[in-house]
């Protein structure tokens, strides 16, 4: 393992490069704040020898994401095909490597993210994805998610130099991205499951969004689903998923809306459809909408209604109904995949990671999982 710019020998490693990452020329990297370099380290022990750690060329600095990732995206050899970047507070699942190599082999000329947060604008298509039973993302947003992100080498040495020449860094290095790939007509693919999970590692954000954002977990982490056949590996099928239309409950109302995007590329932002104006437009029954949600509540665990209030807890269940409508043939009662019904269960814990513990966050996944379900199977039957 290096350390950048300063190079140092910290020793040998706790775990081996488990999958021929090399062989596949995968420049390793982890973006870091000296600060948090003994963390950076300990994500460092579970990629192997290979993997250099980047640092912060300011640290005195202003925090910026956007310096120190222009640093990593630039730190390849011409003997590299792809280039990984890490933020330094990520935790990744058991056989990262292998999927890590998969996944590349899959899609090799792609951008491809390995995270998105569960409450993130990704995260209804996400959730979209999984419950239709496939491996692949392509949803557009004026962002990439950028804690866990993997592109071809070529393409990632432009993307720092872009980076460096970039005047407004507002948007941070995600934003940035999406226009740097927006003026190339260029895609981005997310894993689904993530393959990384985010903030369990106890460390506050260099940027403050710890406080702003509160616990950005995967909308559904592979690293957390029992194994079976083919769970969570995006080598699995190389089919993508495409989601115009999109369910997520609003972080500034509570509310349940539906984002509807045009077939432009250059929509990224799209239209956000209060979810009751878009299921009447689907034809949906205002009077048996209303019966499934009252059979629903009355099944409520009781330490949910003491959390949330009961018309808030009627939104994400309406999230979860136009999630219903959307599904792909799978019909009424069907079982869930394992990452369906996973991320399923982020959905209430994503709305509310600004306003409860972990603990709390984890209590609310556990209770709400049957309400949403619930409203999941009245979507299908409504869709017929």
């Amino acid at each position: 393992m290096t350390t950048s710019p300063a190079t140092a020998n910290l020793g040998p490693q706790a775990a081996p490069d488990r999958v021929g990452v090399a062989e596949r020329a995968i420049a390793l990297n982890i973006m870091c704040h000296p600060s948090r370099l003994p963390m950076a380290e300990e994500l460092a022990a579970d990629l192997g020898p290979a993997v250099r750690i980047v640092l912060d060329p300011e640290p005195d600095a202003p925090a910026d994401a956007v310096r120190c990732a222009a640093e990593a995206w630039a730190a390849s050899g011409p003997e590299h095909s792809h280039v990984l970047v890490l933020q330094d507070d990520m935790t990744l699942t058991p056989d990262f490597t292998r999927r890590l190599v998969n996944a590349v082999t899959t899609h090799p000329g792609d951008v491809i993210a390995l995270f998105a947060a569960w409450s993130s604008a990704t995260s209804g298509a996400a959730r979209l994805a999984a419950l239709n039973g496939y491996s692949w993302l392509s949803w557009r947003a004026d962002y990439v998610p950028g804690p866990a992100l993997v592109m071809p080498a070529t393409l990632a040495r432009e993307f720092s130099a872009f980076l460096r020449a970039a005047e407004d860094r507002s948007t941070g290095d995600a934003g940035l991205l999406q226009s740097f790939l927006s003026a190339r007509g260029r895609r981005s693919l997310l894993t689904v499951p993530s393959l990384a999970q985010h903030d369990v590692r106890g460390a506050d954000s260099v940027l403050g969004n710890g406080v702003t954002k509160g616990v950005r977990r995967s909308v559904c982490f592979a690293g957390d689903l029992a194994e079976e056949p083919d769970a969570g590996r995006p080598e699995a099928d190389a089919a993508v998923f495409e989601a115009p239309e999109s369910p997520f409950v609003s972080q500034q109302d509570f509310t349940a809306y539906v984002n509807v995007k045009d077939r432009s590329p250059q929509d990224l932002v799209g239209t956000d459809v209060p979810a009751e104006r878009w299921l009447a437009g689907r034809g949906a029954d205002a009077g048996l909408l209303g019966e499934a949600w009252v059979a629903a509540r009355q099944a409520l665990p009781a330490e949910l209604g003491g959390l949330v209030r009961a018309e808030r807890l009627y939104q994400t269940w309406l999230s979860a109904v136009c999630l219903g409508v959307l599904s792909l043939g799978a019909p009424a009662g069907a079982g869930l995949s394992a990452a369906g019904e996973a991320a399923l269960a982020t959905t209430v814990p994503g709305v509310y990671r600004r306003v409860f513990t972990d603990a709390v966050l984890e209590q609310l996944a556990a209770a709400s999982l049957p309400m949403l379900k619930a409203g999941y199977d009245a979507g299908r039957k409504m869709a017929g």
